[in-house]
Formats: C-alpha cells, sequence, structure tokens
C-alpha cells in the first residue's frame, strides 16, 4: 500500500496502483483509510484501490460539504487517472458523500455499496416504527423480523 502526497493540492491518499477494477473507498467523517487496511490488503490481489483523507482537502471559504467532497472525489479519480466506471464504497457519512457522488455521476459508477451510511433521507428513519435491538427473543426471531421490514411497502 503506497500512500502519496499530491502536488495538486495537499492531500494524502491511498493508490494500491494494481490491476483490476477500481475501487474507491469512501471512508466515515474523521475516520482514516488507514482503518480500512485489512479490506485494502485483500481488495488489491484483484483490484486497484483508492482512498482519500478528505479532511486534508481545505475549501476557501472552510465548510465541507458533500457537494465539495464530490468535487474532491472527481479531482482524485483525474489525477490518479481512473478512466473506467468505479466501485464504489462509502462508509458512514462517506456514504452519503457516494449517494450523491451516484445521484450527479451514474455513468462513472460500476457500483456503489454503501456500509452503516448516512441516509439521504434521513429524517425519514425517525418516523419508521422499528424494532429495538436486544429486545426480540434470539437472533432467529430477529432475522424474521428484519425479512419481514425488508418487504414492506409505502402502501
Amino acid at each position: 500500500m503506497q500512500i502519496k502526497t499530491s502536488s495538486f493540492n495537499p492531500v494524502q491518499y491511498l493508490d494500491t496502483q494494481t490491476a483490476g477494477t477500481p475501487i474507491l473507498i469512501l471512508t466515515g467523517m474523521g475516520c482514516s483509510y488507514h482503518e480500512w487496511y485489512e479490506i485494502v490488503q485483500t481488495l488489491q490481489t484483484t483490484n486497484w484501490v483508492l482512498s482519500f483523507h478528505r479532511h486534508s482537502w481545505r475549501e476557501r471559504d472552510g465548510v465541507h460539504r458533500t457537494s465539495h467532497a464530490v468535487q474532491q472525489l472527481k479531482t482524485l479519480l483525474t489525477h490518479c487517472n481512473v478512466d473506467e466506471p468505479i466501485l464504489l464504497v462509502g462508509h458512514s457519512y462517506g456514504g452519503l458523500i457516494a449517494q450523491e457522488f451516484a445521484i450527479r455521476h451514474p455513468d462513472q459508477l460500476k457500483g456503489l455499496l454503501l456500509v452503516d451510511s448516512t441516509s439521504v433521507d434521513l429524517h425519514e428513519l425517525d418516523t419508521l416504527d422499528t424494532p429495538v435491538l436486544g429486545t426480540l427473543s434470539s437472533d432467529a426471531t430477529w432475522i424474521k423480523q428484519c425479512r419481514y421490514y425488508a418487504t414492506q411497502t409505502n402502501d
């Protein structure tokens, strides 16, 4: 795994420079790609893995927005000469950025994986009547209940 400091903007990013499908990992807010070390090690055997530290990028107004992060992502892809659709992995706040990237640039995505992601519809989650973890009697009961919820519609 290589950690580079780029001259196009003082940013730390990870680029395995390995052959295969490009996978870009967007970590959670305040998280480091170092936390994904074992996953990167596994993925790089058959894929090209990229990630970057968003917090090392400074915006002119000092405010971090998802739209800024999407632009940072595009800048990194250009800098690393990624010229094919990517698999985008978004964890937590990185998932929110990944969703915005998917909406704005669907042609640049091969796939999208959200890991414990923040939702663009976060406010709707508060209205759901969902079970409280640990209140059901067994894992089998919990799984059955989750499958039931997965089949529900707005009707």
